[in-house]
């Protein structure tokens, strides 16, 4: 139940939230917002757009973003779960350089199993795992990882 503009939220925050890491790969979350914020790439950005961007970039590590815990609820709910999608794409090609492939995604009794493929699967479980911690908490589904 996400709307097309939100998708594309979700997309423009994928292809963004490293970006700060051309200033700090420990804190490049960090940077990523204020890439987003203040650089004048982003200037003709809808602020709101830009801030919501900002925010899903920030959070796609272990910390939210206070400032979500700002927006209305409806607001709050739609950039949690788009939050939430980021960090397990985020867990799932965290380095970068793994060969790992999605299979197949299949939902049973409030668990969604993702079947993974490739040698360097067991590299990326634990990552999972601390990610998937919010996605549980949203959607009240667990996520469980199929070699």
């Amino acid at each position: 139940n996400i709307s097309e503009e939100d998708v594309a939220l979700l997309y423009y925050s994928s292809l963004l939230h490293d970006i700060g890491r051309s200033i700090s790969k420990e804190e490049h979350h960090k940077y990523s917002k204020y890439i987003i914020l203040t650089h004048d790439a982003f200037n003709n950005l809808p602020y709101d757009l830009r801030f919501n961007l900002a925010s899903i970039c920030y959070s796609h590590r272990k910390v939210l973003d206070e400032d979500i815990f700002y927006y209305c609820d409806k607001n709050k709910k739609i950039i949690l779960k788009l939050i939430c999608l980021l960090r397990i794409a985020d867990s799932l090609d965290h380095s970068h350089k793994y060969n790992i492939a999605l299979n197949k995604v299949e939902m049973t009794n409030n668990t969604l199993f993702l079947f993974l493929q490739g040698l360097d699967v067991k590299n990326i479980i634990n990552r999972l795992n601390r990610k998937s911690e919010l996605f549980a908490e949203i959607f009240n589904v667990k996520i469980k990882i199929e070699i």
